[in-house]
């Protein structure tokens, strides 16, 4: 027991430095893995996420666009599928990452892999051929043009004194 990693995470490493906030951030995705694999809750929830990776999303409703942004760091492009059906788009990938360190004779390996899944349902039917997806910098910005029955149409009031 004395080589497993402690259940509680510490601001300070093996040799006594303080962690990075990265380095924290690691420990508690790994409690929480272990939890989640040694509890055995389902693999999904509620909103069309998993417990594998659950990308933060923001929803941007306009006038004439819904545009949605999802911060994907470390997927790749090639591990990103989008899918429109009537009025659900469906956000799905892979997070695939291995990083390899050596110091002396000190080797650490870091495997993380991961699926997620977003869905977002709109109140208008959407028409594929009117949605664009552009990946920048690991944030993916899908833009879905409204038709014109479900646009707003705002109209400036001048105000007289």
């Amino acid at each position: 027991m004395a080589n497993s990693p402690a259940l509680v995470p510490s601001l300070w490493d093996e040799t006594g430095k303080l962690l990075s906030f990265e380095s924290l951030h690691k420990q508690i995705d790994r409690i929480f893995a272990e939890f989640h694999n040694n509890v055995g809750l389902p693999s999904s929830i509620g909103n069309g996420g998993t417990f594998d990776f659950l990308p933060s999303a923001e929803l941007h409703d306009a006038e004439k666009e819904v545009a949605i942004r999802i911060e994907l760091p470390g997927v790749e492009m090639k591990n990103v599928d989008i899918s429109v059906a009537d009025r659900s788009i469906d956000i799905s990938g892979e997070k695939k990452s291995e990083t390899e360190r050596r110091n002396g004779e000190n080797y650490r390996t870091e495997r993380s892999f991961g699926s997620f899944r977003r869905s977002f349902t709109l109140p208008f039917m959407i028409n594929a051929d009117k949605v664009d997806a552009r990946f920048d910098k690991g944030v993916l910005t899908v833009k879905i043009a409204k038709p014109a029955e479900a646009q707003t149409h705002t109209r400036k009031i001048a105000v007289h004194g």
